[in-house]
């Protein structure tokens, strides 16, 4: 890939954030638009990228690679979990009491709210 190419990339999207904080500040883009927007292509625009990459013409990597990349992906995280356990140990960090803490899923649409929080002992 050219330089230029990734240059004039960054440059639109340079463009786009501009022009949403433009509206933001003139109170033309509301919190609830932005929440539409970030849906829209969260729910519409990432899956048909997807989509439309699947069945694109340019080469394709070989299965072999992907699952070695896969392999080294699920290692890499359970090596990353098993590290935030041994690391507080290591350190002799004092527990803390646990209480609840509740998590909202960002891509979860609104609608489905209540059933979207996790709740666990922190």
């Amino acid at each position: 890939m050219s330089i230029t190419v990734v240059l004039q990339q960054m440059i639109i999207i340079m463009i786009l954030i501009l022009t949403g904080m433009f509206l933001y500040r003139r109170k033309m883009l509301s919190e609830d638009t932005s929440r539409q927007l970030s849906g829209l292509i969260v729910n519409i625009t990432n899956p048909a990228l997807l989509i439309c990459s699947a069945f694109d013409d340019t080469p394709k990597v070989p299965l072999s690679t992907l699952g070695i990349g896969a392999c080294v992906f699920f290692i890499s995280y359970i090596l990353l979990i098993a590290a935030a356990y041994l690391i507080p140990l290591l350190l002799k960090v004092p527990k803390a009491p646990c209480r609840p803490v509740i998590l909202q899923l960002p891509s979860i649409p609104t609608e489905w709210e209540e059933y979207a929080k996790i709740y666990y002992g922190a």
